[in-house]
């Protein structure tokens, strides 16, 4: 004799600061009966999984990006007979195209910075910078994407163990810097040439070259840019009676004691 059973359930994820960011609805559905099978009696049970919704956006992960080299060539030819005004032609043309990474651009040495060494990038902008950006996107024109990632940095979490003391700390810094992609640099070369020829009683000719060699950059917005300067991360300075450190650490717990010059301002 079989028991139906229906077993509804729902679990939602929701964050404060980004919303909700998982759904997962279940319904399950058994039937359970007792099968009598040589004197013993077992129960056997049919039910349907659970399916989910998540709504939380792919992390950003800094990574070194190769620059390309293109290459762009087109060639037509236009012979033909002339014959006082007429000129019956006819053309061939034919275009090649190339896309490949330059020998010079094959091996790459990228430093990168963290956290605690921000300030020691200084006007590297080929260097790689540890940060995050929250609801990274790829962008696109339609539909228009109203909002870009924010982004976020990195830091270090410390773990301290010993007798009678123990707990996690962190680095803070007291300054506002510029972080952003290391700058990469794509070459692309294009050329074209035309020829026109024409003989009979007149003889014309022509001919066309063009060439164009153009970079593109992809990094830091550093033209034109008024926060580009003086968002300079702050360096350790040393003085006979005080250090400046580019970082303090404490625990996240403990409340920070700023003051008025900076809150990385060792006494």
């Amino acid at each position: 004799m079989g028991m139906p059973l229906l077993d509804y359930s729902s679990t939602r994820l929701i964050i404060p600061r980004s919303g909700i960011r998982e759904l997962q609805l279940g319904l399950n559905s058994s039937v359970l009966q007792k099968v009598h099978d040589q004197s013993k009696i077992r129960d056997v049970g049919y039910g349907l999984p659970m399916a989910g919704i998540s709504f939380a956006w792919s992390t950003y992960t800094p990574g070194i990006s190769i620059p390309m080299t293109n290459y762009n060539f087109t060639f037509t030819a236009k012979p033909g007979f002339e014959y006082a005004v007429s000129h019956p032609d006819f053309y061939l043309a034919g275009s090649y195209g190339r896309e490949y990474i330059a020998a010079d651009d094959t091996a790459m040495l990228v430093p990168a910075y963290g956290y605690l060494n921000f300030q020691n990038r200084g006007s590297a902008w080929s260097a790689l910078t540890d940060f995050n950006r929250e609801k990274e996107m790829e962008y696109r024109e339609t539909p228009a994407i109203p909002n870009i990632a924010v982004p976020s940095y990195t830091y270090d979490i410390f773990s301290i163990s010993g007798e009678g003391n123990g707990g996690m700390f962190r680095a803070y810094r007291g300054d506002i810097g510029f972080i952003a992609d290391h700058l990469t640099s794509s070459k692309t070369t294009t050329g074209k040439l035309s020829i026109d020829f024409g003989a009979g009683n007149l003889v014309h000719g022509g001919t066309d070259l063009n060439a164009n060699y153009s970079v593109s950059q992809a990094g830091p917005w550093l033209a034109e840019n008024p926060c580009a300067t003086p968002s300079i991360f702050a360096k350790a300075t040393a003085t006979s009676n005080r250090s400046i450190s580019a970082t303090r650490e404490r625990r996240p717990s403990i409340r920070p004691l700023f003051t008025t010059r900076s809150a990385a301002t060792i006494p």
